[in-house]
């Protein structure tokens, strides 16, 4: 067990096939933190209204999040554009729950990161949503292909490997977008007078300086399976889930 200020978790895509919502709740199980932040997409309700897909691990996370904030820690809400159905709620507090669509963190160390989901930065999701949606489609089926492909290397005895990694990765206009995507949030911080920026929504899970603010993406649950985190001294880092639990990303 590990003990940190506070976490920050996205794209849990709970009511997607795809999403590892066990893992997570593993991870807030068996590690303590003051605060917890889940910066968007917690909720998939665009793969919901395709078809109901909600196994009970879903219930165990939301009640292991109640129970968080029952105990008097803070969790912070920041919608994304799956669960933007939340974003009407922005700036309610429900007991120790705080909506929030963007937020200014302060470390220990006194630094501010802007904490938002990110989608409001995308141009795609904003001025064409269809193609967002239909994205998401293709999403979910590179994430059932993943799926077969694991079961199948796991018989070869081979690593895992993800199939929709490689192609984002290898795809010239997707690394473009995430490069575009980066640039956009590094000076959307600026301009909130930060640091830094904590992010999801790409899946795309990173730590690194973009001139002179630091930006991090907390990943994904349905295929990165990483987490940010704020330690007791103030170092703020990304976390990615492997065999042997969490480790620092290399």
């Amino acid at each position: 067990m590990s003990k940190y200020r506070t976490v920050f978790l996205s794209d849990l895509h709970a009511g997607a096939w795809g999403s590892k919502v066990s893992n997570a709740t593993l991870f807030i199980t068996r590690n303590e933190f003051d605060e917890l932040h889940l910066v968007g997409d917690i909720f998939d309700f665009w793969a919901i209204l395709r078809k109901i897909f909600w196994p009970e691990a879903n219930n165990t996370f939301i009640q292991k999040v109640l129970r968080i904030a029952r105990s008097g820690k803070n969790v912070y809400y920041e919608p994304g554009n799956h669960d933007e159905v939340m974003k009407r709620f922005d700036g309610y507090d429900f007991g120790n729950i705080h909506v929030r669509v963007h937020h200014i963190y302060i470390t220990s160390t006194g630094k501010r990161y802007l904490v938002t989901h990110g989608d409001q930065f995308d141009l795609v999701v904003e001025k064409a949503k269809w193609v967002a949606k239909a994205g998401a489609v293709a999403y979910d089926k590179l994430i059932w292909l993943n799926h077969w492909t694991e079961i199948i290397r796991g018989w070869l005895g081979l690593p895992a490997w993800s199939f929709s990694k490689f192609i984002k990765h290898k795809v010239k206009r997707a690394v473009a977008y995430m490069n575009d995507y980066e640039e956009a949030l590094a000076q959307v911080a600026r301009d909130y007078k930060c640091q830094g920026i904590i992010c999801g929504h790409i899946h795309h899970p990173e730590d690194k300086m973009i001139g002179d603010i630091h930006y991090l993406n907390c990943g994904d649950w349905v295929e990165s399976l990483s987490v940010v985190v704020e330690h007791i001294d103030g170092k703020m880092e990304v976390l990615i889930f492997g065999s042997a639990g969490f480790k620092e990303e290399q």
